[in-house]
């Protein structure tokens, strides 16, 4: 497997990687409560119980603006390169990590499928992609639709949603949905 920038070279390297970021980092809670590590937050956070984490989030993101600011929270010149670029590293890790194993399927068979097609390449041309909890469509326009032909959005606010409609490109937009999970 290629190397991504950022990433380690394996995939399990980066599951520990993301671990050790978790278990190590120290900030506060959207109330300004002091936490020791992201895993004290998501404690602290789901004490009353999940239905009620996601009621608040659904509640937070209605009354955010409908722009990369509101969506991160005001952290969009901290957190929006990054966290693009980490996605599209992961996605390109599931895909090379996908491919190899299609290549290896198809040299253990005599027949190259039902369709008689070769392996697919990047982007996926016939591939859909849902993103729950999409927001502006910020990840849906600058790395979903960078992989999948279209992208389906089910999201809380009326005003992301519409947003999203202008951020996602015609190309690949798929249903874009006001919803709950």
């Amino acid at each position: 497997m290629a190397a991504v920038e950022g990433f380690p070279a394996q995939s399990g390297d980066y599951t520990d990687h993301v671990d050790r970021v978790l278990s190590s980092t120290v900030g506060t809670d959207s109330d300004g409560n002091s936490m020791k590590s992201a895993t004290a937050m998501w404690a602290s956070a789901t004490r009353k119980g999940i239905d009620e984490w996601y009621r608040w989030g659904v509640e937070y993101y209605r009354r955010q603006e409908a722009t990369v600011d509101g969506a991160l929270g005001g952290l969009a010149s901290l957190t929006n390169k990054p966290d693009i670029g980490h996605s599209l590293g992961l996605l390109k890790i599931w895909s090379e990590e996908r491919l190899s194993s299609m290549s290896h399927e198809a040299a253990d068979s005599s027949s190259t499928g039902a369709s008689g097609s070769a392996l697919p390449s990047l982007p996926m041309a016939k591939t859909k992609a849902l993103d729950l909890g999409g927001g502006m469509g910020r990840v849906s326009s600058a790395v979903l639709s960078k992989y999948f032909s279209t992208v389906d959005m089910v999201e809380s606010s009326p005003a992301m949603v519409e947003a999203a409609g202008a951020h996602i490109p015609k190309a690949s937009q798929g249903t874009l949905s006001l919803g709950t999970m």
